[in-house]
């Protein structure tokens, strides 16, 4: 078992017996994420009202996330809002 002490990104996991099987660990400092559904989708619930950076990874980006792939949003009390994130291939 492995413990963190502080947040960090990206920590590489990978398979010992097949070389094309890897996972990434985020380990953050709070309980806003998502992971996508199988059409995309995805949702952040119980974020307070304020002001966040949304952030999209995905494995065969770079990393850290390029600012095409981070945006700003303002969230209002009991407000929601949509955000649509595309990936483009190289």
């Amino acid at each position: 078992m492995k413990s963190f002490i502080k947040p960090e990104l990206r920590i590489p996991v990978a398979c010992n017996m097949h070389a094309w099987m890897q996972a990434f660990v985020h380990v953050i400092d709070h309980p806003y994420f998502a992971v996508t559904g199988p059409d995309g989708s995805f949702s952040i619930k119980g974020l307070p009202p304020g002001d966040y950076e949304v952030s999209v990874a995905h494995e065969t980006t770079k990393y850290p996330v390029e600012p095409a792939a981070a945006v700003p949003v303002k969230l209002g009390a009991g407000e929601t809002k949509r955000l649509e994130f595309a990936y483009k291939g190289d």
